[in-house]
């Protein structure tokens, strides 16, 4: 563990850790440092300034440190270790109350994933209607769509294609002989998608999923995207021009730029540069939602009953959802000590719980105020 100093991230000190190794723990920016070896390097640099013959140069400093550790004595290293500095741990308390800051990312790793069973959970068995014809619309890797790739598995930018976006009009239908309208929904916290294909302006198929229910609308949105791709890639038509309409901004502004690493939004944009080398094209357009056209209108109401259906695809867990969860324990237990304490007296009359302090969203501090706010300036409070 260190603050991420850049003394700390050179590539010696890399090489060192990693052949001794040593995995880094995630550290967040602007965290409070408690790092118990900050009390061990104390102690090393007092034995080595208190020696008779001080270090002169890099050679005799290494000679001196390297001396002066093996001197030290192995319960100064399980003391600073197994009893934590709590008049720093008050300190960085207060001081992280007044800014209102959490340290959510430190939290998850620490606790791993947060997880929810969902007992209706049933195997991926999409029921969608096809006029009398059955296609097998399957997910690649479902359970890891909402993820981050690791720049080792991110494909070039030269092997993905970022969407071409046209404008939505009435007559849009003359110029495109197929189109989809895609749709996320979330109902009283349960989260479906679907979309529905239109053959010259009539209806010939749609599809329905419901996933879980802590995925949010965008992750649903960009599904229902990747589907509706995954269904004209399976397509064995003479048709090589495609349009797929949409009502979240959001996704077709995300699948504009190939440096993304998310999952979804990867899978989708490798699948254009498959089409676009087979000489398909697909096209996006936006489509203002409840505005009467009668593909996106449908694909609503699709979409919306999609959430009463038992969950058909299992993905992950995000983030987001982890993120939330984290952060409402946290809140609630750093209140609970808040309270409890019978230090901070000065802090409690200006923020009397965590969640005050939280509510502050405009609330910047500085040093000063800091100062003001703890009750660690020079006031000279005693004297009254």
């Amino acid at each position: 563990m260190d603050d991420n100093a850049t003394c700390h991230r050179t590539l010696a000190v890399q090489d060192c850790l990693d052949s001794e190794g040593i995995q880094r723990l995630v550290w967040p920016a602007r965290s409070p440092d408690l790092n118990p070896i900050e009390n061990v390097w104390d102690a090393l640099g007092r034995q080595v300034a208190g020696r008779n013959y001080p270090p002169t140069n890099k050679n005799t400093l290494i000679r001196a440190l390297t001396e002066e550790w093996d001197k030290l004595p192995q319960q100064l290293l399980d003391n600073v270790v197994q009893t934590p500095d709590w008049e720093t741990a008050h300190c960085a308390s207060q001081c992280l109350v007044t800014r209102g800051l959490l340290a959510t990312d430190l939290e998850l790793f620490n606790h791993g994933h947060v997880t929810r069973t969902t007992p209706e959970l049933v195997p991926p068995s999409p029921n969608y209607h096809t006029n009398g014809r059955k296609e097998n619309l399957s997910a690649s890797s479902i359970s890891n769509y909402d993820c981050i790739l690791s720049p080792f598995f991110i494909p070039h930018p030269s092997e993905r294609n970022a969407i071409n976006i046209v404008q939505f009009s009435d007559k849009i239908t003359e110029d495109f002989p197929v189109i989809c309208y895609t749709d996320g929904s979330k109902i009283d916290g349960r989260v479906g998608f679907a979309f529905v294909v239109f053959r010259s302006g009539v209806e010939s198929e749609n599809f329905q999923f419901r996933i879980r229910d802590e995925c949010t609308v965008f992750v649903a949105e960009l599904l229902c995207l990747n589907f509706a791709v995954k269904w004209i890639t399976e397509q064995n038509s003479v048709i090589s021009e495609y349009l797929i309409c949409t009502d979240s901004l959001s996704s077709l502004d995300s699948l504009k730029y190939i440096s993304s690493s998310n999952n979804i939004i990867v899978e989708i944009q490798t699948q254009l540069k498959s089409l676009r080398d087979k000489n398909m094209s697909i096209d996006f357009a936006f489509v203002r939602g409840h505005t009467g056209v009668l593909g996106n209108e449908r694909v609503d109401w699709l979409a919306k009953a999609a959430t009463k259906r038992k969950i058909d695809i299992d993905v992950n867990i995000p983030k987001s959802f982890s993120k939330k969860i984290t952060k409402e324990r946290m809140v609630k237990s750093w209140n609970q000590e808040y309270l409890i304490s019978n230090k901070g007296r000065i802090t409690k009359k200006f923020f009397p719980t965590i969640n005050k302090r939280l509510s502050c969203h405009h609330f910047y501090t500085n040093y000063k105020l800091t100062q003001f706010l703890t009750g660690h300036g020079n006031f000279k409070s005693y004297l009254n």
